[in-house]
């Protein structure tokens, strides 16, 4: 009976740490999973995907140039709902990044929808 009671303490504990875990870094897993797809896009040389996620011209030709997309000073998520939208910098220029974002109790990869430079 004390095993049982001390494997059910510790699932309990386990699964109420993911929950808080999942809550305060869900940001930094939702930019890091766009970062991710971005710089496969990038490396493969997805002008395809790139056009699709790209704003306006300036923006993809931007994508086009560089070969790896750094994400800095980045917000927390200013969207609602399944639409994530961050405020960052991609190699130090200004630009926002939407995002679909599936809140399940496991996170899964986001989907960037759209990136914008701002100057």
């Amino acid at each position: 009976m004390k095993k049982l009671i001390f494997t059910v303490a510790i699932l309990f504990i386990l699964v109420c740490s993911y929950v808080v875990i999942n809550f305060f870094f869900f940001d930094t897993w939702a930019i890091h999973s766009s970062e991710h797809q971005l710089n496969q896009s990038i490396q493969h040389h997805d002008t395809k995907q790139l056009h699709k996620i790209a704003k306006d011209k300036k923006t993809y030709q931007f994508l086009k140039t560089i070969k790896k997309a750094d994400f800095e000073n980045t917000t927390d998520n200013q969207g609602g709902g399944p639409i994530g939208y961050y405020r960052l910098d991609i190699n130090k220029k200004p630009a926002g990044l939407t995002i679909n974002i599936k809140y399940n109790f496991l996170p899964e990869k986001t989907t960037i929808k759209s990136i914008k430079l701002y100057q």
